[in-house]
């Protein structure tokens, strides 16, 4: 990849990361306080996901398991993503649109 075309992706990726601030940017400030809250009372956050979706929340609750830059300590947050033995039960029974619903059952509140 030559220089212009590195240059000009980045470029591209800057365009869409400030139309996303620009239209979202509201709900994010609002779903970062919410979370705040939920955190400093005893709460945690679940996240879930199919396909790549999937694997960005498995991404973002390992973030806030782990610190990175920040002195703080591991966040409660969970990914329902792991568990593939149960997809496969349930998707054996055809009763796979109950992934989510049923781990939800047991670890929600």
């Amino acid at each position: 990849m030559n220089t212009d075309r590195i240059a000009q992706s980045l470029i591209s990726h800057q365009a869409v990361l400030e139309g996303a601030i620009q239209k979202y940017g509201a709900a994010m400030h609002q779903l970062a306080q919410r979370s705040v809250e939920v955190f400093n009372n005893g709460g945690r956050l679940i996240l879930m996901g199919s396909g790549q979706m999937g694997a960005g929340a498995d991404l973002t609750a390992s973030l806030f398991n782990f610190r990175l830059s920040l002195d703080r300590p591991p966040l409660p947050v969970l990914s329902l993503n792991h568990d593939p033995l149960l997809a496969l039960a349930l998707c054996r029974e055809e009763l796979g649109r109950q992934y989510f619903s049923r781990q939800l059952r047991v670890l929600g509140s």
